[in-house]
């Protein structure tokens, strides 16, 4: 916020307005709940429901892709093999890389010394069930 000529900012806190000068640096606990109040007092501005009719066409044709993502987990649960494709458009839009991001793109294997943690091998490379 700045002073009323608007040229420097605010240095004093006007707290009849709502304005508190803080003396340090907010922590990120801290600035989360305060957001998590924020937000809890003011649901409906923030969350809306509505409802969209679908055409029976519509339903049907989204039954249809789930059945087929399900067939899709079938195969690979049946034949042990699942893609190793790493959704790199997210990881530019967020600028950076997750902690899976090796193994999610096939670079590392799940092991004891891996810093991804809880993973287990289920299974040897090299070898044929």
């Amino acid at each position: 916020m700045r002073t009323k000529d608007g040229k420097k900012w605010r240095e004093t806190a006007d707290s009849a307005q709502g304005y508190v000068l803080q003396t340090r640096q907010e922590t990120p606990e801290e600035w989360f709940a305060r957001l998590y109040e924020h937000v809890a007092a003011r649901l409906p501005e923030y969350y809306q429901r509505r409802e969209y009719g679908r055409t029976p066409e519509e339903i049907e044709e989204h039954m249809r892709d789930v059945w087929a993502t399900t067939q899709g987990l079938l195969e690979c649960r049946r034949a042990n093999r699942w893609p190793r494709t790493a959704n790199i458009e997210q990881c530019a839009a967020r600028n950076s890389k997750c902690e899976y991001y090796e193994l999610c793109v096939g670079r590392e294997l799940p092991n004891e010394t891996s810093h991804c943690c809880g993973w287990l091998r289920g299974w040897t490379p090299h070898t044929r069930n």
